[in-house]
């Protein structure tokens, strides 16, 4: 029998992409999860392919008693030539795009009675390019006009700090909180991202994490690897101490959401049968090894 959490433990729609996703929060809710995490290019496209609807996912989370979160799009899915969006770019049509679709999936969240909605901050568009003052401009130009729509619907948007990688230049707290500084919205805070945190050194997440309180509205972890972020705890390289020491100053003052984002694409052929086995490991894990979590 799995011990009692003292957060809701959602996972993503992702690592079930071969299933529709009102099935996919079916199968979480059978699993013991109690939110799903959506992407909401997923959602778009299975919309329009007709494999899904809100419908059918409010439906299914109602009857399990789960709650939900929208992950704002990353790429675009449904073009004949997919590209990967940017909020900040210097290539106004992109950016507009982008703009467009992450609006579109506050209006998603909005529509399933999701009240968060997680995103990644714009990037520079090569890695050659100097983060000059344009892209800051952009960037919270295009933070501004999320976050009014969010206001506007009473939604939150939690940024996350990315990994070190290239492009990207919202990396540390400071990053964030210039964004949040200049935007100055209540719905506009951070979604603290342990493995994010742990690609600036093992020594990082407690520091991150004081320096974000107490704009935290969401919160993922994952297992990560010496190749790849976002694995299953199955294959991550950090002990399990190391997460919980950080859980466990996390949850003195956060509450929310805790959302896992291991999976295995790209790195293992997908079945559906693996993809179930991958969510119910990753819980179990969870359970297992976060004894912070456990309630009293």
């Amino acid at each position: 029998m799995q011990v009692k959490l003292k957060n809701r433990i959602a996972t993503s729609n992702h690592i079930l992409s071969l299933y529709p996703i009102h099935e996919a929060a079916d199968i979480l809710g059978k699993t013991g999860y109690d939110a799903m995490e959506i992407w909401a290019e997923e959602l778009e496209l299975q919309v329009r392919q007709r494999t899904t609807s809100v419908a059918k996912i409010k439906a299914v989370l109602k009857k399990r008693g789960m709650a939900g979160a929208m992950h704002a799009p990353l790429r675009e899915l449904i073009a004949k030539e997919p590209y990967k969006y940017n909020i900040c770019s210097k290539d106004a049509t992109l950016r507009e795009m982008s703009i467009k679709r992450t609006l579109d999936a506050l209006d998603f969240a909005k529509a399933l009675g999701f009240g968060i909605v997680v995103m990644h901050p714009g990037h520079t568009d090569s890695p050659d390019d100097k983060v000059d003052m344009q892209y800051w401009e952009l960037q919270v130009d295009a933070f501004q006009k999320i976050a009014r729509h969010a206001e506007n619907l009473g939604v939150k948007v939690g940024l996350e700090t990315m990994e070190h990688r290239p492009k990207e230049f919202i990396t540390e707290s400071k990053h964030v909180d210039k964004i949040l500084k200049a935007v100055n919205s209540p719905n506009l805070g951070v979604t603290f991202d342990l493995i994010h945190a742990y690609t600036h050194g093992v020594d990082r997440p407690i520091e991150l994490l004081d320096s974000h309180h107490p704009n935290i509205f969401h919160v993922h972890i994952s297992g990560h690897s010496k190749d790849k972020t976002h694995v299953p705890f199955s294959m991550t390289i950090i002990h399990h101490f190391y997460l919980d020491k950080v859980l466990e100053r996390l949850v003195k003052n956060y509450s929310g959401m805790i959302s896992i984002e291991g999976h295995t694409k790209g790195i293992v052929e997908q079945t559906k049968y693996h993809q179930k086995q991958v969510v119910k490991e990753n819980l179990e894990y969870l359970h297992r090894e976060m004894k912070s979590l456990h309630r009293e």
